[in-house]
């Protein structure tokens, strides 16, 4: 509760009018500062520059972390230095791994913490990620055909994910199927909505007979008949071009596609095969560096859909990519915004439930099961995952990146940080921090503070008043190994 200040100067003069005999003993204690741990030290983001290091240098840099008070440190291994290329230590290679247990061992010693960036650089990706499993951008083309005509073209039966027909008054009729092996379409547009599609040469003498009395009936009233277009939505994805940003030598690759779970699944074995005969130490706790992917699709989008919101999108394509630039034509039924919207948001709604409920605990899963005890952070896309009670370990953005289409309301959701973190502390009170059952959550760490003297008394109310939105720790962003070697 919240009191106006007069009166909490009233309540602290009446308590010390009391007699000190009431006070109970234990209230100093209560009040006490808790001692300081690991845990509620700052930590150092500490940045591997083609993870050149040696268990010499690695010794005197934690002792520098040590003796400057900090709690642990967030490894991120990224791309090397200008000159030091000979130095470079492919990643996930066993000697890397080693550096990595040595890492461990020595910041234990001193009383440290380790986390380590599973990947490297961000976000997560590398050299396994086939372009099927790629961070990924729907690809939609459009085509007119005339009642009575034909779909002209070709279409890969493999990659086509969905070919549908929509009629000027919204009815849809699913072509897929109908992609013959040599990837022609085998079909007819009906010259009414309502009619049935048939294959070449299968019209009956009936509907014949009635496209002959209705252009006849023209015919003698001097007009010609107005035959309705139908227009064809062909979908299919490419790889959105989103590569591992800044990866060290051996972890360059295209980013995985969080929308996919299985492209997370897939990607998991290559550390496994790393770790299968490594022994040594191993960090606390890996992360997901930064949640920075741009994807809108993936190869089971559809029946995803299907299968969490109960009807086929591919139905609605028409209200699905209304307004977006990439369509240049298309003749449905006038758009209803209330109906668009809605569409969108059950998109949107797919999309954060694959990434919340699949994504990401197929490999915070594998995380618990491979000996890291729990993952820091996987900062989620604010507004696109909902926040759950039994969410686990997750957090906000740095600085979310999306396609146009993708998520025009999450920009106004999350207009990213300002200088003094109102952009985005609210977020971190979310149902996360109210599970009293799961107190490590509350325990969630959060970049970033700048070293420039000048941005110090600004920084140091960012941090207090993240401290007060329930982010515990912070880490400094980001640290260096020094630029000298010792021998």
């Amino acid at each position: 509760m919240i009191f106006p200040a007069k009166s909490g100067v009233a309540c602290v003069l009446g308590l010390t009018l009391l007699p000190l005999t009431i006070v109970p003993v234990a209230a100093a204690d209560e009040l006490a500062w808790p001692p300081l741990t690991a845990q509620t030290r700052p930590w150092a983001w500490w940045w591997w520059h083609g993870s050149a290091v040696d268990e010499t240098n690695i010794a005197h840099e934690l002792q520098r972390f040590h003796d400057a008070g900090l709690g642990g440190v967030q490894i991120t291994t990224i791309y090397g230095t200008k000159g030091a290329d000979a130095r470079d230590i492919p990643y996930l290679t066993p000697r890397w791994l080693a550096m990595m247990g040595s890492t461990v061992d020595q910041a234990h010693r001193l009383g440290l913490g380790v986390d380590m960036s599973l990947g490297s650089g961000w976000c997560f990706g590398g050299p396994t990620v086939s372009d099927r499993d790629a961070n990924a951008s729907v690809v939609v083309k459009t085509y007119t055909v005339a009642a009575g005509g034909t779909v002209f073209g070709k279409f890969n039966r493999d990659s086509t994910q969905a070919l549908v027909a929509f009629a000027p008054d919204g009815l849809a009729i699913e072509l897929t199927d109908r992609i013959s092996a040599n990837g022609e379409v085998n079909w007819i547009a009906p010259a009414n909505a309502g009619q049935t599609s048939r294959l070449p040469g299968e019209r009956d003498s009936a509907s014949m007979a009635a496209g002959s009395n209705s252009a006849a009936a023209a015919a003698r009233a001097g007009k010609t008949p107005a035959l309705p277009s139908w227009t064809i939505y062909a979908i299919s994805q490419k790889p959105s071009g989103q590569k591992v940003k800044r990866p060290a030598v051996g972890g360059e690759g295209w980013m995985l596609n969080p929308a996919y779970a299985q492209s997370v699944r897939d990607w998991l074995p290559w550390f496994d095969q790393a770790l299968a005969n490594y022994t040594g130490a191993k960090p606390e706790a890996v992360f997901q560096d930064s949640y920075e992917y741009r994807t809108d699709w993936a190869p089971d989008f559809f029946a995803q859909f299907e299968k969490l919101r109960g009807y086929k999108l591919q139905t609605e394509l028409p209200a699905l990519f209304a307004e977006d630039s990439r369509i240049t034509d298309h003749a449905s039924r006038p758009p209803d915004p209330d109906h668009i919207a809605r569409v969108k948001y059950d998109y949107r709604r797919t999309i954060s439930d694959i990434m919340a409920d699949q994504s990401e605990p197929a490999w915070i899963d594998w995380a618990h099961k491979n000996g890291f005890p729990g993952p820091r952070h996987a900062r989620q896309l604010a507004g696109f995952v909902r926040r759950r009670g039994h969410a686990r370990n997750r957090d906000v953005p740095q600085r979310p990146q999306h396609s146009d289409f993708q998520v025009r309301l999450v920009r106004r959701a999350y207009a990213g940080p300002s200088a003094d973190g109102r952009g985005n502390r609210h977020l971190a009170q979310g149902t996360l921090h109210r599970d009293a059952r799961r107190p490590e959550i509350s325990r969630r760490r959060h970049v970033s503070i700048r070293r420039e003297p000048h941005f110090l008394p600004r920084r140091l109310l960012f941090a207090g008043r993240r401290g007060l939105a329930g982010l515990a720790v912070l880490c400094l962003h980001g640290n260096e190994p020094a630029q000298f070697h010792l021998a």
